[in-house]
């Protein structure tokens, strides 16, 4: 009886350790010459959610120093600039520490990025040229993502795509040194001896940058550069790569009257506050700042003067209702119409990464209610984003990008005429002139 209890007990243990064991290193092929999970995988720290944020800032990055996104002047030198280095990641790290070597053989020197590396290193110290050295600004990022860049910028240039749910599998052959890959593991993972040394080191160095190469957004955009091959594991990561879980709540008090819907969407913003904290009580991380919350209460303020002002100047022209009304009722209607039919939903539960390429789609999954959108970038961070008049700007698209301190220093009243006029449009045509006067009659 006591041997029975015994294999019972020890037959529920080994099952209990193989599901505690990370899914993609399960028992398969990859685990042939002892790489599996045992072999320090399982070691590799989980992205915080403060890192989390910064793998997506790092997609939208990785395309920009790649030369697919960003200012176009910029994109040829992006995209030839390091063609011809030698991936040595030791060589990397010292041509971009040491004052006497020059970086500037291995990316492209664009001030323009400074306002989003700012943002970047604020979730993420570590990807800072000077790591943890805060107080120092760097348009350089850290060495080890000079060095992926350098990497999958001579395979696109090649032709040549990575296997990475094969190289994920493998996750030991990044992880321990004591593993060394065959020619098989490289072939498989479509890299050379070299590509896979650089890998090892990066991760030897950072051990969150292997947890980063499972980042879904990023995994996305190396996708779509051209860096990887489709398969299971990359299909998977870009069905993750979305902001569905962060819907925009209702407001407390939407009224049955709403007729116009208006949202507010935090993009590459540097104004939240996360802890770190895996197991936060905050369900994202992620806390807003004071800086934040003033400016989208100010925002907000500034769009509903600004719609009562156009809705006044309609009703003076005789142009809204069917009977004439004294000034004093003019601004009363003006603001009760404000108050009643306009309302708001912020996201401020987490910052976004909301660019031309991808604002269509985030928009549907955060408020696809939404009439009219305005995606709130941090200070500066426009001048990384290219915008095509035709293409990624109003009337073509329904929102509009302004700058977190051109709000806050009322820097920004073309785009308030704007709002105002598109949301004057859309009550007119939704509510009919003559029901304009209702609320005043009431």
């Amino acid at each position: 009886m006591i041997r029975k209890t015994a294999l019972l007990l020890l037959t529920a243990l080994i099952f209990l350790t193989l599901c505690l064991l990370p899914p993609a290193f399960a028992a398969d092929d990859a685990s042939q010459d002892g790489c599996n999970a045992s072999n320090g995988v399982q070691a590799l720290a989980a992205l915080t959610p403060s890192q989390q944020y910064a793998g997506e800032i790092l997609a939208y990055l990785l395309k920009l120093v790649l030369g697919r996104a960003g200012d176009f002047s910029s994109r040829k030198d992006w995209r030839n600039t390091g063609l011809g280095e030698p991936l040595d990641f030791a060589d990397i790290a010292a041509r971009m520490t040491d004052p006497e070597k020059n970086p500037l053989d291995l990316l492209v020197l664009d001030p323009k990025i400074l306002g989003l590396m700012r943002v970047l290193y604020h979730y993420d110290p570590e990807l800072n040229l000077h790591k943890r050295a805060s107080s120092i600004l760097s348009v350089y990022p850290a060495p080890e993502f000079i060095a992926i860049r350098l990497l999958l910028l001579q395979k696109i240039h090649r032709s040549e795509k990575i296997h990475l749910g094969q190289l994920i599998r493998r996750g030991c052959l990044l992880a321990a040194d004591h593993v060394k890959p065959t020619p098989e593991d490289l072939k498989v993972s479509g890299l050379e001896a070299d590509e896979m040394e650089l890998l090892r080191d990066i991760i030897r160095k950072e051990p969150h940058f292997y947890a980063y190469l499972q980042s879904p957004f990023l995994v996305k955009a190396m996708y779509e550069v051209g860096a990887l091959q489709m398969d299971d594991f990359v299909s998977l990561k870009i069905q993750e790569a979305n902001y569905c879980a962060y819907a925009c709540a209702s407001p407390n008090n939407p009224g049955q009257d709403s007729v116009v819907r208006l949202a507010i969407l935090p993009s590459i913003m540097g104004e939240f506050d996360c802890g770190n904290d895996m197991h936060s009580e905050n369900v994202t991380g992620f806390e807003p700042s004071a800086l934040f919350k003033d400016v989208v209460e100010k925002l907000k303020k500034d769009i509903r003067a600004t719609i009562s002002a156009c809705v006044k100047e309609k009703i003076n022209e005789g142009k809204l209702i069917d009977v004439p009304v004294t000034e004093t009722e003019s601004v009363a209607l003006s603001n009760l119409m404000v108050q009643r039919y306009i309302t708001f939903y912020v996201q401020d539960a987490r910052p976004l990464v909301v660019v031309p390429k991808n604002a269509r789609q985030v928009k549907g999954e955060i408020c696809p209610q939404a009439d009219f959108t305005v995606i709130l970038l941090d200070k500066n961070v426009y001048l990384a984003i290219y915008f095509d008049e035709k293409t990624d700007i109003y009337p073509a698209v329904p929102w509009l990008y302004t700058d977190l301190m051109d709000v806050k220093y009322d820097q920004y009243q073309d785009q308030l005429d704007l709002i105002g006029r598109v949301t004057l449009d859309k009550l007119v045509h939704r509510l009919g002139k003559g029901a304009l006067t209702m609320p005043l009659r009431k």
